[in-house]
């Protein structure tokens, strides 16, 4: 069976078998291989389907789109012994065992990690997801639908961050807690957890001063940035974990 590895994440690529980079012919074929791969569980009706990648144009025109993108995609996959586009009357859907795609692999990863019994297991998938070339879906595209996305990938990105600094701190592996913690907050520096995790790994080796200035770093951002203080949730917890007391003790 002919397979395609493909990359999403960043700039689009797809390669065949051979590992032989591949040029699709068409933006239009780019989208609808790129839609059609991300949310491939789905049958989707071809009307439907035009309005999400070409919004903007007539119904007619979306038509003629979506038959030079599937006209170009049949060329691509030509060699596949079985169909790799699905066509059912009026709806299309992706044979998803012709491709080996990268955000899917990401995916499946932190499923893996979620069911994990050990946090040594879980450590192990949650490495790999940061190991991937992790890029900006489809960086060349500013669809509706690869924006929204993007942001939830960014969401998802930052959500393996905090539990790579989590399963590290459970257990002790305070230097890579460290670099997960800033690799975080320099990805996204308008997040109170992001600047937590640090705060916490900060307290965990025992540099006070350091969390004390990381804290203040996450107010400053807020307040002239952000235009807001931070949430009490923040104050709360540096409050618990003792910190300005602690802070004050070792400066005294």
């Amino acid at each position: 069976m002919s397979t395609w590895t493909v990359k999403l994440l960043g700039e689009f690529q797809i390669k065949d078998s051979t590992n032989v980079t591949k040029s699709l012919t068409t933006p239009e074929a780019i989208r609808l291989l790129a839609y059609l791969l991300y949310f491939h569980q789905k049958t989707h009706p071809c009307v439907k389907l035009a309005e999400i990648l070409w919004p903007d144009v007539s119904l007619e025109e979306r038509r003629q789109r979506l038959q030079i993108a599937l006209n170009a995609l049949s060329q691509e996959f030509f060699t596949a012994k079985e169909p790799v586009i699905i066509c059912q009357g009026n709806k299309l859907k992706l044979n998803i065992r012709h491709f080996d795609v990268d955000i899917l692999n990401v995916k499946t990863l932190i499923q893996q990690a979620n069911h994990c019994s050990t946090p040594q297991q879980k450590l192990i998938y949650l490495q790999q997801v940061i190991q991937q070339d992790y890029g900006i879906f489809l960086s060349r595209f500013e669809d509706n639908w690869i924006l929204s996305e993007r942001q939830h990938l960014h969401t998802l990105y930052l959500a393996v961050l905090h539990q790579l600094v989590k399963v590290c701190l459970q257990l002790r592996k305070l230097s890579a807690a460290t670099a997960y913690a800033h690799l975080a907050v320099s990805t996204e520096p308008y997040s109170e957890r992001t600047h937590l995790d640090l705060i916490k790994v900060y307290v965990a080796r025992g540099y006070y001063a350091s969390a004390k200035q990381q804290y203040e770093e996450l107010k400053h951002i807020f307040n002239q940035e952000l235009k807001r203080p931070v949430s009490k949730f923040s104050t709360d917890l540096v409050q618990k974990i003792g910190l300005y007391q602690t802070t004050a003790m070792v400066t005294h």
